[in-house]
């Protein structure tokens, strides 16, 4: 028989559980167990009458016809796990083992009724509708056996992992929980974890197709929602709402101020449109539109906002402690990022060079840093675990004085030379009696050991992954699926609204193998390089006389620097009407973009001369936005 609560357990507000009644104790009937169970008053543990629901509904026959024969679970348990269990995982499994048990002692019994005896398992295959890795307490009272279900987490029978999962749907007896083993039973912050989660989810929206180049190039204002929802999720995924908090505790713990006004704020922001998005009678009026995409941009500008704080997080002083926060941070710039080539590559008719290329360079750097992070974390995590020796055979000869004969003993031994303890040793001993024999205590080593690695394994996890490495692995590996995905749209010639130009190039100078062609060949890879220091110049032949609006340059540079600029435009070759100037700090693959003032000048000829830079003068992309 099974039935369901959706009430808060006894000892965790807001969880609950499935439970099936596999028998009945002797003299007691399973269909009233059933009826005394589904009748329960939840948080005060005691039971209603007369016998209804815990949502007010009357018990009706239905309810108690799903008896049969009862049959158990098949549950793997962690004295019988399949061999490709990795240890690592095994012994931090054990470890958690006693917590989850700790608050399966706590789950509502009713009046009279005794504990006798429970186990802990993790089921190997689906059973009565449950997927392979639920997690089962099944306990043996005086009234019957019972096997208690835990939802919101779920243990892979193959690899050990432990998965969030999200809540199961709807079924006869009421609703599944939202979320059952509380994250910090298995060593998991709650706080943290929420971030690690919505980082892995917003690196999931992220990465959805940018498609056929006309797919979203058209449809008004509507464009937006499309994004929304046609590209990021093909159903309403429940995000969370609690991610703003929780990024504001993190930061006040790494003291980074302005996290939560940046990360947080920014998640709200995307959270509330992709939620409002979903709503049946979602609109997006043109003036809404632009609204959304002037605060994109306005976010995404690299020397505030966002963009600041996710630097700051690639510092040394937080790239292991901000990790997690740096994931999410992360994350939604690229998301925005993918927005923002989207719409402009909508209002261009064309996937937008500038916006792409500002994505793709983005992706580099993050995945570059995700990486190298991961590595530095996982080696530290490896060498700290391997100060924890395994169990080791040894034996003392001491001499005794009185005899002066020698007294040998046999003992196992372990030791963490990491947090300064002694060995601990474990010396054999002696049933006594008549028939005495000697006890070997390798077991009980063993058992210690696996603890305490577990034990640090879990801090370890907590302290760099929020508890789970899994996902933050994950989620720097879907940022490298989005680059693989993504490098297939990469605009072939000059982009923005100057894609269907015929643009042509010359400098002052080249060096060998770079000409000035690689400026404007749409490819963020390739770069003219002058082949020596300021002054230089590269000049841009339109093909047709247009009005200008503005110019996106793409730095070609090594080192970082201060450098000036100076662009001229105008009708001849050597224009000599200077337009604009640029006097900023810049470093290699940064976006320069000089606004031209009005009344915006018409011409045919640009050309940009570099009086100031630390490195040869050089460019990847220089973009042309006609007004």
């Amino acid at each position: 028989m099974r039935a369901t609560t959706s009430a808060p357990s006894a000892d965790s507000p807001g969880a609950s559980f499935t439970y099936f009644v596999l028998g009945a104790a002797p003299g007691r009937q399973a269909q009233d167990l059933l009826r005394d169970y589904l009748s329960m008053d939840w948080v005060h543990g005691t039971p209603t009458a007369p016998a209804t629901a815990y949502d007010g509904r009357a018990i009706t026959a239905a309810d108690l016809s799903v008896y049969g024969v009862p049959e158990a679970p098949p549950v793997l348990t962690l004295q019988n796990p399949p061999a490709s269990v990795p240890k690592d995982r095994l012994v931090l499994l054990r470890a958690s083992a006693p917590q989850v048990m700790a608050r399966a002692a706590r789950l509502p019994l009713l009046p009279g009724e005794t504990v006798v005896n429970g186990s802990l398992g993790v089921l190997s295959t689906s059973w009565r509708g449950l997927p392979a890795g639920s997690i089962l307490f099944t306990r043996t009272s005086t009234h019957g056996t019972i096997t208690f279900v835990l939802h919101g987490y779920r243990v892979d029978p193959v690899t050990g992992s432990i998965e969030n999962v999200a809540a199961a749907a709807q079924n006869r007896a009421g609703l599944q929980n939202q979320t059952a083993v509380s994250a910090a039973a298995l060593g998991i912050s709650d706080t943290e974890a929420s971030i690690i989660e919505a980082a892995l989810t917003i690196a999931q929206f992220a990465g959805f197709a940018l498609g056929p180049a006309g797919l979203l190039l058209s449809g008004g204002a509507a464009v937006l929602l499309q994004i929304f929802t046609k590209c990021m999720s093909s159903s309403p995924i429940d995000l969370s709402s609690i991610v703003s908090d929780a990024v504001r505790a993190v930061s006040v713990g790494l003291q980074i101020e302005n996290a939560d006004a940046t990360i947080g704020v920014d998640y709200d922001w995307l959270h509330d449109h992709y939620k409002s998005s979903w709503a049946d009678d979602a609109k997006v009026t043109d003036e809404d539109y632009q609204e959304f995409h002037t605060e994109l941009q306005g976010k995404l500008d690299a020397d505030t906002g966002i963009v600041q704080t996710v630097a700051l997080l690639k510092e040394p002083d937080y790239q292991e402690k901000g990790f997690v926060l740096f994931l999410l941070g992360a994350g939604l710039v690229l998301l925005m990022n993918k927005i923002e080539v989207l719409m402009e590559s909508r209002n261009q008719k064309v996937v937008d060079t500038y916006s792409f290329t500002a994505l793709m360079t983005k992706l580099n750097e993050y995945i570059t840093h995700g990486n190298q992070t991961l590595q530095k974390i996982d080696g530290e995590i490896a060498a700290r675990l391997g100060q924890i020796t395994e169990p080791q055979r040894a034996s003392q000869t001491l001499l005794n004085p009185a005899s002066g004969g020698v007294t040998v003993t046999n003992y196992w031994w372990w030791q963490d030379t990491g947090d300064g303890s002694s060995q601990h040793d474990y010396p054999d001993t002696q049933t006594g009696g008549c028939n005495s024999t000697t006890v070997d205590h390798q077991a009980d080593a063993q058992a210690d050991r696996d603890a305490h690695y577990a034990q640090v394994l879990a801090q370890l996890y907590n302290q760099y992954y929020a508890g789970d490495p899994d996902k933050a692995h994950t989620t720097v590996n879907k940022w490298q699926d989005v680059q693989t995905e993504f490098s297939q749209y990469a605009p072939k010639s000059n982009g923005g609204s100057s894609a269907n130009l015929s643009i042509s190039a010359s400098a002052s100078s080249s060096a060998s193998g770079v000409p000035p062609a690689y400026a404007v060949d749409g490819d963020p890879n390739t770069a003219w390089n002058s082949g020596g220091f300021p002054p230089a110049w590269i000049e841009l032949d339109l093909k047709q006389t247009l009005t200008l609006s503005k110019v996106r340059l793409l730095v070609g540079q090594n080192p970082a620097g201060p450098t000036a600029h100076q662009l001229y435009f105008g009708s001849s070759p050597a224009p000599t009407a200077l337009i604009a100037t640029l006097s900023v700090f810049s470093n290699d693959m940064q976006w320069l973009e000089a606004d031209i003032p009005d009344p915006k000048p018409s011409g045919r000829y640009l050309r940009v001369q570099t009086t100031t830079s630390p490195s040869w003068v050089a460019w990847r992309e220089i973009v042309v936005v006609p007004q």
